[in-house]
């Protein structure tokens, strides 16, 4: 055949011939660049796969049905501890051949199954071991690839290295029961949850343990988000429902303790847990609830043995006061009855000074004891300014080196930025003698130097051990602290807590009221002292004053005396009320002998009816605090009912600043301290006079 018939019968063209009868050649031309451009893009394709399968992170195969490696990836190579796809053709010819397995010790038992059966493998893990002996967990898919009849040519598939996750969830699963065993073995029960955003709650995770002290079980709790309020004691259930609405509105922490009824028994709950907001807007709690039950037994026991310590300490220090009280004021009053039955032997027409003065000594010692009780008991409310604390220090020196022996000497040291106090300047002055007077005694005539300082500290450095009062608690950051050290003989650990009852000495019983006074002074002033001492070392009390930053407005001066007595002119009738028939007769002859006609009474209802029979002639009238029946005040809002201007002196033996800090309509001109002698009494007459 020639070319031109093999050409024709090769484009499949039927024979044509010329209208004369000759044969002629058809040519056709066809354009291939559309072919070509498939050409292309399949080798572009080709050459993509085989880069990604180069560079694939998973490892990837293709095996015959046998198990002949026909292509391994790099990674599965490096996955499967191979250098290259050579090294892993290599391993398999020299395994024998009824040995299909890549990896010896890699099963192919469930591969083999569910790939005949399903025709595909999907997430199939099993062990690897490398030819280094190291074995890592592989999770593997596979399929069957076939031939146009279906027959299964090869296989091909991915592995991917799930050693680290495997690892992981090793870890997660462990801790997850470790988790699980401390919340079994645990005396806290935790939980967890859900607070949804329509206000329904779910927990969903109860730990055993936290059932148990619900009284239920895990199912029962997990169930009912709602279960916990039923078990609430019914008068706690407002503020444990306010709590937790409080926590979910805020999202705080929520934080309550209080009653329960578990199981028909009363027991005390802690609750606490930490929210955290989801994107969805619910609120997952994490928390945890705690019996403190036997917490607040042991509480409650224990506060019971400290009421009973307290009181026994109490009973022993009101005895020890009592027995030291009646010890000073029998001394005083042996004072005035001696020398009073002194000037009764003398001979007709002796002088009896000397002993009326020593009487009336003895009488005002009695009432320094009553007026230093009053100050231990806080029952003073002297005024008090703001000063600045190292200038009054720095003025009362002179009468401070006094309050020591001659052999002592006083060292201060004061800082350049003074701490301002409010502070009574008498009292200032009383408490840094009575230290001294202390420290003097505890050098025992030894000469050295007693130490005064001066700094501010804050709160959180206040010790704890051996302050008093022991209920004093730091209401503000910074203390001015005043500083009284010495280096005498110090004082044993267990008589530190003793050192501030009244009469209280190591001495010998019924020495004084110094310490106490100190005490009562600190609480009138808002603060608090401190003691700490080493037997033969010296002792260091430290007094704590609230820092004020109100400016100084003027220093604290001298009390302002009382208007002398010639300012009023003595007669006339005064009537003088008290329940004490001694004191009535005493204070009677002192008013006559001020120029005044008295009438007295007994009691404020006695005294209302003496006014109004005698009201044309009383000039003013005298009248006790405490009385049976009808007492100062009473009698003193009476008497003004019936006569708004008539001039009233209260008197009493409590401190004046807390008698008048009463809040009463009625105001008296004047205020007499028992016990008062002839001038005190003029003074008083010449307050309430003049404000005629």
């Amino acid at each position: 055949m020639s070319e031109m018939e093999n050409l024709r019968k090769s484009s499949d063209l039927p024979d044509e011939q010329a209208t004369d009868g000759a044969p002629f050649v058809r040519i056709v031309l066809s354009d291939i660049s559309e072919h070509q451009q498939v050409e292309q893009e399949l080798r572009e394709a080709k050459e993509s796969l085989a880069n990604f399968f180069e560079h694939a992170v998973l490892g990837m195969y293709r095996t015959s049905v046998e198990g002949r490696p026909l292509m391994l990836n790099p990674a599965l190579c490096e996955m499967s501890g191979y250098a290259s796809f050579e090294a892993v053709v290599q391993e398999y010819e020299q395994r024998p051949k009824e040995d299909l397995e890549i990896n010896p010790t890699y099963s192919r038992k469930r591969f083999r199954r569910e790939i005949e059966e399903k025709g595909h493998v999907v997430g199939l893990e099993s062990p690897w071991t490398k030819p280094n002996g190291e074995v890592v967990m592989l999770r593997e898919c596979a399929w069957i690839v076939r031939d146009a009849a279906g027959k299964p040519k090869y296989y091909e598939g991915i592995f991917e290295d799930i050693t680290e996750r495997k690892r992981m969830e090793k870890a997660l699963l462990e801790s997850q029961q470790q988790y699980e065993d401390l919340a079994a073995t645990i005396r806290v029960g935790t939980y967890i949850l859900r607070s949804k955003s329509n206000g329904a709650r779910a927990f969903e995770y109860v730990s055993p343990r936290m059932a148990t002290i619900l009284g239920s079980s895990p199912d029962s709790l997990l169930q009912d988000g709602q279960s916990v309020n039923r078990i609430i004691h019914p008068e706690d259930l407002d503020s444990f429902l306010i709590a937790n609405q409080q926590s979910i509105q805020q999202h705080e922490p929520f934080n309550w303790h209080g009653r329960a009824i578990v199981a028909g028994t009363l027991r005390w709950l802690h609750f606490e847990s930490t929210p955290k907001l989801l994107p969805d807007g619910e609120i997952l709690w994490h928390g945890f609830v705690v019996d403190i039950t036997e917490g607040k037994l042991l509480e409650a026991e224990k506060a019971a043995l400290l009421a009973q310590n307290h009181q026994l300490k109490k009973s022993e220090s009101l005895g020890r006061m009592a027995s030291s009280i009646a010890h000073h004021f029998n001394n005083k009053l042996q004072a005035v009855l001696g020398n009073l039955e002194l000037i009764n032997a003398l001979p007709k027409g002796a002088d009896p000074t000397r002993f009326l003065a020593m009487a009336k000594k003895g009488a005002e010692k009695a009432a320094e004891v009553s007026r230093s009780m009053l100050i231990y008991l806080g029952q003073t409310t002297l005024k008090r300014e703001p000063c600045r604390l190292a200038d009054c220090c720095k003025d009362l020196s002179p009468l401070l080196q006094q309050a020591l022996p001659s052999s002592l000497t006083l060292e201060m040291s004061f800082p350049i930025q003074s701490p301002t106090v409010e502070a009574n300047a008498e009292q200032l002055q009383q408490l840094l003698t009575n230290l001294l007077n202390n420290a003097g005694e505890a050098m025992e005539d030894r000469p050295g130097t007693v130490n005064l300082s001066l700094r501010t500290c804050s709160a959180n450095e206040i010790a704890t051990a051996h302050r008093f009062p022991y209920t004093w608690q730091p209401d503000q950051l910074t203390y001015a602290c005043l500083e009284v050290a010495d280096h005498g003989c110090g004082i044993v650990e267990a008589d530190l807590d003793k050192i501030f009852d009244p009469f209280f000495s190591t001495k010998f019983v019924g020495r004084g009221l110094g310490l106490a006074v100190v005490l009562g002074i600190v609480q009138a002033h808002r603060g608090a002292i401190t003691v700490t001492s080493k037997l033969g070392q010296g002792s260091v009390f430290r007094v704590y004053f609230p820092v004020v930053v109100e400016a100084v407005r003027n220093p604290p001066g001298p009390i302002v005396q009382p208007l002398p007595s010639e300012v009023f002119a003595p007669g006339g009738t005064l009537l003088l009320v008290d329940d004490d028939s001694m004191l009535l007769e005493t204070s009677r002859v002192m008013a006559e002998m001020l120029g005044f006609t008295v009438l007295t009474a007994h009691d404020g209802v006695a005294a209302l009816e003496i006014f109004q029979q005698h009201r044309v002639e009383i000039r003013l009238v005298i009248t006790d605090l405490t009385m049976p029946r009808l007492d100062g005040w009473g009698t003193l809002a009476a008497l003004r009912r019936i006569d708004p201007d008539l001039p009233v002196i209260l008197a009493s033996g409590h401190d004046k600043a807390q008698v008048l800090a009463d809040t009463h309509p009625e105001r008296p001109q004047a205020f007499l301290s028992k016990p008062f002698g002839l001038a005190q009494l003029r003074e008083a007459l010449g307050q309430a006079i003049v404000m005629e």
